[in-house]
């Protein structure tokens, strides 16, 4: 809980989140917050999208918990504290700027609707209030493959605002 910026890399974060299973396992298959996390990365505008792939990154050390303990008065409370500071702490290591961007809250919801309706066989995707799902179903990815990806994907998005940065010193 004393992370720091020196504590994190994203390796460790690709690592952890491709291999946690989203709403703690109750999927219908493996289906992990790596993946998630890749998919709100391309429903956001571009500006937003390496905030899309880290929204969840501090979940490589404190786990995805299901909402109704992280809700809970007694134990979510001090929980969601928890993730609010080491959220912050990688906002600070990736240069994101604080706090998270709404765009990216809406992605997550579309997110949630469109893995409800392909991953959850005993829910409804309606159940998700004015969130329609994409079109595109969900495909479940194995965890290197998904790990793999979040990799590219990271150095895809750090290598274009390097070069955006360049141009706009130019």
């Amino acid at each position: 809980l004393n992370l720091t910026t020196k504590d994190v890399t994203i390796e460790d974060i690709a690592h952890a989140l491709s291999n946690q299973c989203r709403f703690s396992g109750h999927t219908s298959t493996f289906y992990s917050v790596g993946q998630h996390s890749l998919m709100v990365s391309c429903l956001v505008p571009e500006e937003f999208a390496l905030w899309g792939l880290l929204h969840d990154a501090n979940e490589f050390a404190l786990v995805d918990l299901p909402t109704p303990l992280k809700y809970d008065p007694y134990f979510g409370q001090p929980f969601r504290g928890a993730q609010k500071r080491v959220l912050k702490v990688i906002a600070e290591k990736f240069n994101l700027e604080w706090p998270e961007p709404l765009e990216v809250k809406v992605a997550d919801r579309i997110a949630l609707a469109t893995e409800v309706r392909d991953l959850m066989s005993k829910r409804k995707w309606e159940s998700i209030k004015g969130i329609m799902p994409r079109s595109t179903p969900i495909i479940p990815l194995t965890p290197s493959t998904v790990e793999r990806l979040f990799l590219e994907k990271y150095r895809e998005l750090y290598d274009s605002s390097k070069s955006t940065k360049r141009s706009s010193r130019s």
